[in-house]
């Protein structure tokens, strides 16, 4: 893993130049949805990447998070707006659109890090989430429970949110064929929404050394050992065939 560890230190001179902290460090997945870095997710290495960067940051001297107020002083493409949002949980989840589908999931943000503007507040089901904007002006949507995020600012509500179709599936009409056990990665095996690790996205993980129920198997894209094709929340998805054992 030499070139890993020459990005490792890479980034984190990167960061220590620009006075960041280590939640600057994001997926590529997150911003384009292509399954990337492909070899760190399949292994489930993510947060143990992002650890040693953060441990190469400290040893240059650089901060461990970034200041209360790492933007410049130029306002953001949305900066009409009247609020802003900081997670209070690591590792919750935002959606490119209003709705609380996994496959709708575009990435998470950790405790502390959120969202400089929110532009509303809507109605999706018989829950709300916030429309919020990041600074390079993209929209997201996230949770809008007081026990999750923390807003400070007047959010307006919208009287007219945007409707999403309804497209939960039935778990009983998803045939188990089988079980596979997690197998060959460090510490979990990501759960894709479609057989192609370069243009999936993440819809879960299985720790290693649990079971789950499978439908098939398929060839799919960009993978010699091919996918399975496992139930997951009652969802199909897709876990890539190296990772599991059938039993």
């Amino acid at each position: 893993r030499k070139a890993e560890a020459l990005a490792i230190k890479f980034i984190a001179q990167l960061l220590k130049e620009r006075g960041w902290g280590v939640e600057r460090v994001k997926k590529h997945q997150e911003w384009s949805g292509k399954y990337c870095p492909h070899r760190v997710l399949d292994e489930g290495r993510w947060n143990e990447v992002k650890a040693a960067i953060a441990a190469e940051l400290k040893s240059l001297g650089g901060k461990s998070t970034t200041s209360t107020n790492p933007t410049s002083s130029s306002p953001s493409p949305s900066s009409a707006a009247n609020g802003s949002l900081k997670s209070k949980v690591d590792s919750l989840r935002f959606y490119s659109k209003p709705s609380w589908e996994d496959k709708d999931v575009v990435g998470t943000v950790n405790k502390g890090i959120g969202f400089p503007t929110v532009v509303e507040k809507v109605k999706v089901g018989t829950a709300y989430q916030y429309k919020v904007k990041n600074s390079k002006g993209a929209t997201y949507y996230i949770t809008a429970s007081d026990k999750y995020v923390d807003v400070t600012g007047s959010i307006k509500t919208s009287s007219s949110a945007p409707k999403t179709a309804s497209t939960s599936s039935n778990s009983s009409s998803i045939k188990s064929v089988g079980k596979i056990k997690i197998v060959g990665v460090s510490s979990a095996a990501i759960v894709m929404d479609k057989p192609d690790r370069n243009s999936s996205k993440n819809i879960g993980t299985v720790k290693l050394g649990s079971t789950v129920s499978i439908s098939g198997s398929v060839k799919g894209k960009n993978n010699s050992k091919g996918y399975w094709e496992v139930i997951y929340n009652g969802k199909r998805g897709y876990i890539s065939g190296q990772f599991g054992s059938k039993i």
